[in-house]
């Protein structure tokens, strides 16, 4: 993904996708910033940081980069909400066996000036989960090239 030229409100993390691929991307370049290889990125990764492992294979994002649900306990409220309440992982993966195109829900934010206001949420199918190693994968031969690329200029 390129980014702007210039620093301005338009470069914003405005997703939830998105900043999770900037994190993605801090990892690697601190990784190798600290000349360790990906292989113990990828080791530091799965031996330090279960509950992280765990939240990345219980996290799935709608079309446009939303969390639709997450099994994580740090976000309550986020995503797709019944009752107000998010489903559990086995009603939203009866959810998902219907193959939803756009699922719709009530929810209350308190976060605005004039106190708490119900909202519609509209989530966009598909939905799809991420792989952290994969994406570090990714990321680590993006960064190699650009390095290899910039010492040849």
């Amino acid at each position: 993904m390129e980014g702007p030229v210039v620093w301005d409100r338009n470069a914003a993390l405005r997703n939830d996708f998105v900043r999770r691929m900037a994190l993605i991307e801090i990892d690697v370049l601190v990784a190798q910033s600290l000349g360790l290889t990906l292989d113990q990125l990828i080791d530091i990764y799965r031996i330090y940081f279960p509950v992280l492992q765990q939240n990345e294979a219980g996290t799935w994002y709608d079309k446009k980069g939303r969390i639709a649900w997450s099994c994580s306990k740090g976000l309550p409220g986020v995503g797709y909400l019944e009752e107000g309440r998010s489903p559990s992982r086995r009603r939203w993966e009866q959810i998902l066996e219907s193959s939803p195109r756009l699922l719709d829900c009530e929810a209350v934010i308190d976060f605005l000036p004039g106190g708490p206001q119900q909202v519609i949420r509209t989530f966009e199918g598909p939905f799809d989960m991420c792989d952290r190693v994969e994406d570090y994968k990714r990321a680590w031969d993006y960064f190699e090239a650009h390095k290899e690329k910039g010492a040849a200029e």
